[in-house]
């Protein structure tokens, strides 16, 4: 019975270990990119994954539940790619025949990989690599010293992801000096037919010249912008090869690259963006500057059809977004953020900003906007959520100083393109209110090729979050309640339900109970 059980560990340490070297060596051979059958299979089980349990995910967990859920599923692989070598060890037994394992294991997993929907070269990569850990296993199994298989397994899983890794490392790289060669440009350089360091300099000295004084609190312009989106692994697209699509119910319209996009006039703006699924006093409002060109002038010599009331915004990941077409009055396709390259997370080479609206419209990776007379539904429209209009009124409380001989709490209030007129605060649980110091707003919009010598920054943004800070004596315990007052007097709703982000998103006033020092 002790021999036994130490051949069925021997197997399931050499399982892992080939398990493990297939999964990485695969994603290896793709870059860890979207072909990698690891994400293709997050990709489809999430599209199946109840729409309840997306929302905790995404209400509860936030950022971190698709990681988690990518995780879960390479885990999984690992044991199902595993599985191969007791497999192979049965095939062993029957044929007599000692390299049935090693074999078995290499089709098993190259098999498994392609059903997974991997690619061919990458499932043959990810199945040698399992199979050389079953070669190099067999000469120490069934010795009964479970250490040294562990050690032999795991360590020739090491090496044969570390090979993996480096020819594949080595082939990209080769692939992408020779398209760089090709084409003439370089991915690093952004902005270089547009670019105006002295007018981005003054930009960023106006934003950080408005930005308050706030303990713990980063100031108007974001330097760590959150990130959501529906994928495992990001869309890669060069701007040699990106197009946008405009279509449907129009005359005139076609198909424009990223050369074309250059042509129109480009500009600079300060725009924030709110995700609908973040909790009332979450952490997902941020502000950056944003390089690109105007839809309004994609659209000068495209006639929409008189029954055009919606447009969709397609994405190269398949993301596809809906909402009435007025909001494009005033959107953006940004190719730059914050004086850099337009980030692969959040949408490069193009992306579209609608202001005042919902982050789940301002779509990544964008393809195509189709023009359309009659409404459908959106990629979380269909999952219940309902976020395609203007976005609520808020003011955050993300800062409670109680170190010094005063208290100081401070955050970021967001009304969209409605604006702000004040922030008010109460330390009493909302008896009584005070107004507190609102940062003055971040400049308006900004021609790339703008004198910056000239350049008139009192102008406000259209839609940028703005910072407020109060500053006030207490020393017993109580309630400190914040809302927002939007430039038309509105004062932001007490309440949405309970605040809760599904379906339309959160708003309400911001309340946390306050105990001074000493």
């Amino acid at each position: 019975m002790r021999r036994v059980d130490t051949q069925r560990r021997e197997t399931a340490v050499v399982g892992v270990a080939a398990g493990l070297a297939a999964t990485v060596a695969a994603g290896a051979a793709v870059g860890f990119g979207r072909p990698w059958f690891v994400f293709t299979a997050v990709r489809w089980l999430f599209a199946r994954t109840p729409d309840v349990l997306v929302r905790f995910g995404i209400t509860e967990i936030g950022g971190a539940a698709q990681p988690l859920f990518a995780v879960s599923v390479g885990v999984a692989a690992i044991w199902v790619l595993g599985a191969a070598v007791p497999l192979g060890e049965h095939v062993a037994n029957r044929t007599g025949t000692g390299v049935a394992t090693p074999m078995t294991v290499v089709a098993t997993q190259t098999l498994l990989a392609l059903l997974a929907g991997g690619t061919a070269p990458a499932a043959v990569a990810g199945g040698l690599a399992g199979g050389v850990v079953a070669v190099a296993s067999t000469d120490v199994r069934g010795t009964g010293e479970d250490r040294r298989t562990a050690l032999r397994a795991l360590g020739t899983a090491g090496l044969a992801v570390g090979v993996s890794g480096l020819f594949a490392r080595l082939s990209r790289d080769s692939a992408a000096t020779e398209t760089d060669e090709a084409s003439g440009t370089d991915d690093t350089v952004t902005t270089a037919d547009v670019e105006n360091d002295n007018l981005e300099r003054q930009l960023f000295e106006a934003a950080e010249g408005r930005s308050l004084d706030v303990p713990n609190l980063e100031g108007l312009v974001s330097r760590n912008f959150y990130q959501v989106d529906i994928n495992a692994a990001d869309p890669r697209t060069r701007r040699e090869e990106w197009t946008l699509e405009i279509h449907g119910a129009v005359d005139g319209g076609g198909t424009l690259d990223f050369a074309g996009l250059l042509d129109n006039p480009t500009e600079y703006r300060f725009v924030s963006l709110r995700c609908v699924g973040e909790k009332l006093n979450g952490q997902k409002l941020d502000t950056a500057l944003w390089t690109g060109v105007p839809v309004e002038a994609l659209l000068s010599d495209v006639t929409l059809d008189e029954a055009v009331t919606h447009v969709a915004a397609r994405a190269d990941d398949g993301y596809v977004m809906d909402f009435p077409v007025e909001a494009l009055d005033d959107a953006f396709l940004a190719f730059g953020m914050n004086g850099g390259p337009l980030p692969q997370g959040h949408g490069s080479p193009v992306r579209l900003l609608v202001p005042g609206h919902w982050g789940e419209i301002n779509v990544k990776w964008i393809t195509e906007l189709e023009f359309l007379t009659e409404e459908i539904d959106g990629y979380w429209e269909k999952r219940g959520w309902h976020g395609t209009g203007p976005v609520h009124t808020v003011a955050k409380l993300h800062t409670v100083d109680t170190t010094g001989p005063s208290v100081v709490v401070g955050g970021h209030a967001y009304a969209g393109t409605r604006g702000l007129d004040r922030v008010e605060i109460s330390t009493d649980g909302g008896d009584s209110w005070e107004t507190a110091t609102l940062s003055d707003p971040l400049p308006s919009r900004v021609p790339t090729d703008a004198d910056p010598e000239t350049l008139d920054l009192d102008d406000p943004a259209d839609d940028a979050a703005r910072m407020w800070r109060h500053e006030y004596v207490a020393s017993e315990s109580h309630e400190v309640v914040v809302r927002a007052v939007e430039a038309d007097g509105t004062v932001q709703p007490r309440k949405n339900g309970e605040g809760d982000p599904y379906p339309s998103g959160a708003t309400g006033w911001v309340s946390q109970t306050v105990e001074p020092n000493g």
